[in-house]
């Protein structure tokens, strides 16, 4: 979707934090580096320092999705009351509890920011994994700050040549590493793409 202005980005984190952002922050830019269709992500430095990404949620993200949740309730409606559906073939009405639900934890970056400190512990005796450290104190359930790491992707086959990174070692150690996150019970990586998995030199 389009940028959103920058004011309208601070006095939004302001309002949802309480916190100045320029008390909370040493600097940050105003341009995002990243933009997709929930949030932005910005680049700053807290106090000690310390870079970091500042996840923001836009600002108008939560009244388009109760939009569309009434669109989507009117289609099943009429899919419901006029479409010959099959007995038995889909619960539309508990299809739609079930994606309202898991849009709702998608919107609240309080469940993300705890998923990232509940991964930090799980695998904090793993040497060669870094997690980014999250900041609590300043963030919200529409805006996460953490750690900014630099790294890329591991399909950067460039970057592994140009630091002689053992690619067979390398392999090895993701599935080490990313086969409990996708079969033990409890918390589970729901997202592990290229974008989300970085190798450091």
């Amino acid at each position: 979707g389009p940028l959103s202005p920058w004011e309208e980005i601070k006095h939004f984190c302001e309002r949802e934090g309480g916190v100045p952002f320029d008390d909370a922050l040493l600097s940050n830019e105003t341009k995002p580096l990243a933009s997709a269709s929930i949030g932005e992500v910005y680049s700053g430095k807290v106090k000690d320092g310390t870079d970091v990404a500042i996840k923001v949620q836009r600002p108008s993200i939560s009244s388009i999705m109760q939009t569309d949740f009434r669109s989507i309730a009117i289609i099943i409606w009429f899919v419901q009351h006029i479409v010959p559906i099959p007995k038995g073939f889909i619960n539309f009405t508990t299809l739609f509890k079930e994606l309202k639900h898991v849009i709702g934890r998608e919107l609240d970056f309080k469940k993300e920011l705890e998923a990232i400190q509940h991964f930090r512990q799980r695998f904090v005796s793993y040497s060669k994994l870094t997690i980014p450290k999250v900041y609590p104190e300043l963030s919200t359930s529409q805006v996460l700050v953490m750690e900014w790491i630099d790294g890329a992707r591991i399909t950067d086959l460039g970057f592994l040549d140009r630091f002689h990174i053992d690619k067979e070692e390398l392999s090895q150690r993701i599935i080490r590493i990313f086969l409990p996150q996708w079969l033990e019970a409890g918390i589970f990586h729901a997202d592990p793409h290229a974008g989300n998995i970085l190798v450091k030199s």
